[in-house]
């Protein structure tokens, strides 16, 4: 296992694991445990600000990286980009994103305490210039330390403590560096479009094609409107874009009340938050067979115009990617360029997809046995032990660097 944090410093992000192959989707999670998953909004602290981390140099930090140029979005996704689409992108953008978990004891006897926050992704627009982390006193002694999750390769903070009695409090505290550039994909004039031609034995486009909780593709109202909306079509761009029309078109925003309630409760019921508008995207492409996926993070700096928010990505035959946001194309002014096919560098990818599984497997006092979790937006966690008023509470803050 890694080092862990609060006595040493913290490896670097392990790279992105390649999907395995098809896993068996997670089971209802029953029972009077205390829980507390990352979807119920309702029972987290998230604030816009961040105080001071006046201990910083004091804790014990993991070295920055710099992630090789090759690896990086823009080159890689124009190299494997067809001939059809074409990428322009936008100034290389750096922000700081400071994340911050603070767990106190109160009167409570803690016996077990575990929970998994997300941290920035590499993505193929997403850069991570560096980053570091560590608990900020150690007076609770927790254990943490970075682990992968297995299936799209998110970097997870994971910590854990026992026994740790009343009257105690400690905060993990991440600090990274990111870099992103704005990005426009749009069709070549006078090229002929892709059509719905890929590998099905692909790991990839089987990770990205099959339904899952939350992405019911293969539920009967979903299967029923993609016949309406698609029909004979087999041009993967068209597909999408009638996709996202008709996301944009049909759902209302209104708040879920904390709860993911997924693509088929948007497709039938018409309302949702920006979760439920990216998770009928995902949806409805994977049910036209084109791959598709739903991304987790922070929209816009700190502010008021800052949110947590879902957006997604389709992919093209050949691997590249492209992004799609239909909550915001929604409230896009009138006469103004909607949101498929572009992104804003102003984003924070936090977790890629959906129902992850999370690493090491968790207790099954905490989640099911399979152990996943379905909205990784801002961390998962639960515990056991004595006593009512114990708090773990995240706080993030989102900046242009500098």
């Amino acid at each position: 296992m890694p080092p862990l944090i609060g006595s040493e410093a913290l490896p670097p992000p392990p790279e992105p694991l390649a999907p395995p192959s098809d896993v068996p989707t997670t089971p209802a999670h029953s029972g009077g445990l205390r829980l507390v998953a990352a979807s119920l909004a309702a029972a987290l602290v998230v604030a816009l600000g961040l105080a001071s981390v006046g201990r910083w140099l004091s804790m014990p930090l993991l070295k920055a990286q710099t992630q090789p140029a090759q690896q990086w979005a823009p080159g890689a996704a124009q190299a494997q980009t067809p001939s059809e689409v074409k990428y322009t992108f936008g100034e290389r953008q750096e922000f700081d994103v400071v994340s911050r978990l603070d767990i106190a004891s109160g009167t409570c006897q803690i016996r077990d305490l575990e929970a998994w926050v997300p941290a920035p992704q590499r993505t193929w627009l997403q850069e991570v210039v560096s980053i570091q982390g560590g608990m900020e006193t150690g007076a609770l002694g927790a254990r943490a330390e970075w682990v992968t999750e297995p299936e799209h390769g998110n970097a997870i903070a994971h910590v854990a403590l026992a026994n740790a009695g009343p009257g105690r409090s400690d905060a993990l505290v991440i600090k990274a560096r990111i870099a992103v550039r704005e990005v426009r994909a749009e069709p070549v004039e006078g090229v002929d479009p892709a059509v719905v031609d890929y590998d099905r034995n692909d790991q990839m486009v089987k990770l990205y094609l099959r339904p899952e909780p939350c992405v019911e593709s293969d539920d009967p109202a979903i299967v029923a409107r993609v016949h309406e909306l698609v029909g004979e079509e087999q041009r993967v761009w068209r597909i999408a874009r009638l996709c996202h029309d008709h996301v944009v078109q049909r759902l209302k925003y209104q708040s879920t009340q904390g709860r993911m309630r997924g693509a088929r409760h948007a497709c039938v019921e018409g309302w949702g938050e920006a979760g439920e508008y990216a998770a009928l995207f995902v949806a409805l492409c994977r049910a036209a067979g084109v791959p598709a996926r739903p991304l987790v993070g922070r929209s816009g700096l700190t502010g008021p115009s800052e949110a947590w928010h879902c957006w997604a990505e389709f992919m093209l035959p050949g691997g590249a990617w492209v992004p799609v946001d239909t909550n915001a194309s929604q409230g896009a002014p009138a006469g103004q360029p909607d949101w498929f096919g572009r992104m804003e560098a102003a984003r924070c990818v936090l977790a890629v997809n959906y129902n992850l599984l999370l690493p090491p497997r968790p207790p099954t006092w905490l989640l099911p046995p399979e152990g996943r979790t379905g909205l990784l937006q801002t961390l998962t966690w639960g515990w056991h032990g004595v006593g009512t008023d114990l708090t773990c509470a995240q706080s993030i803050k989102f900046s242009r660097a500098g």
